[in-house]
């Protein structure tokens, strides 16, 4: 049983997502593996955002979009919007291993993120 002050999900994360009607595009790895992530979480990044495309080949191995990918939903779960006066605590953004770190940052030029 949640106590008076449990945290209703609506507060944390305030959007109406209906799996039905959501729009996924597709971002696929120089190594050739697919990523279908929904739209609300790649217009994080402006280069996705602009660009209104439903795939996108990119310069990046599966291991770099992998964490782009999490990066992105991450950015949407702890916007702006979502935090309120401070009254949720942000999570920290996994450790990015150091050997794809560099790589990382390019993409997150490349991205605009």
């Amino acid at each position: 049983m949640f106590g008076p002050s449990a945290i209703s999900l609506k507060q944390i994360f305030p959007y109406d997502i209906d799996i039905y009607d959501e729009d996924y595009i597709r971002l696929m790895s120089s190594d050739g593996y697919t990523f279908v992530i929904n739209k609300r979480a790649s217009i994080q990044s402006n280069f996705l955002k602009l660009s209104q495309k439903k795939q996108y080949d990119l310069p990046f191995s599966k291991a770099v979009l992998e964490v782009v990918v999490k990066y992105l939903y991450y950015k949407l779960r702890w916007s702006v919007g979502v935090i309120q006066n401070g009254a949720i605590e942000v999570a920290q953004f996994p450790p990015i291993p150091e050997n794809i770190a560099m790589d990382v940052a390019k993409a997150s030029i490349f991205l605009e993120l």
